[in-house]
């Protein structure tokens, strides 16, 4: 959906599918998540089997061997693009899931709660929202109550993945 009609079509999508309201949304680019990862020190990852693959034409590299590794925001974004494993784009989905989490972990820490204010500011340059400064700081505040209550469930859509005009995706079953 957001592939072809942006924000506005993906917002439609999920609210009929998922039969919820939409009340926000951020959209982070690349470049947000590097700047975001590089000013919170990096993140931990565990890779679980040797990742590697090259695309010359747009200039991409990845090259990580299976085991513990400390990224910054260049090598995290190398992480979560990968897709050229068995588990093809449902294996760079549960890499991003874990990487949400992992970066939640770390921004809900007691030691990093006070700087939440400065961290969306900044942040505000670096993304696309229909949200103030104001309800970013207080969203980024339940949310931390809520994840550190370990009160979170998430899954996936029961589905295959699929391939028409060109373009692949998850078609809910």
């Amino acid at each position: 959906a957001y592939a072809h009609g942006g924000i506005e079509l993906l917002k439609s999508t999920l609210i009929d599918f998922l039969s919820i309201p939409i009340h926000g949304y951020v959209e982070v680019n690349t470049n947000g998540i590097k700047s975001l990862i590089d000013m919170i020190g990096g993140i931990n990852v565990t890779v679980k089997e040797d990742m590697k693959y090259d695309d010359y034409a747009a200039n991409l590299h990845i090259d990580f061997s299976k085991g513990e590794h400390h990224l910054d925001g260049e090598k995290l974004l190398h992480y979560v693009r990968f897709r050229n494993d068995s588990k093809g784009d449902i294996g760079r989905i549960q890499r991003q899931q874990k990487f949400i989490q992992e970066i939640a972990k770390k921004l809900t820490s007691p030691k990093r709660i006070l700087e939440l204010p400065i961290l969306v500011r900044t942040l505000r340059n670096l993304i696309r929202t229909d949200m103030s400064a104001r309800e970013m700081v207080s969203l980024a505040v339940q949310f931390s109550e809520i994840f550190n209550s370990g009160n979170i469930n998430r899954s996936t859509v029961p589905g295959a993945i699929v391939l028409e005009r060109g373009m692949s995706f998850w078609k809910p079953d």
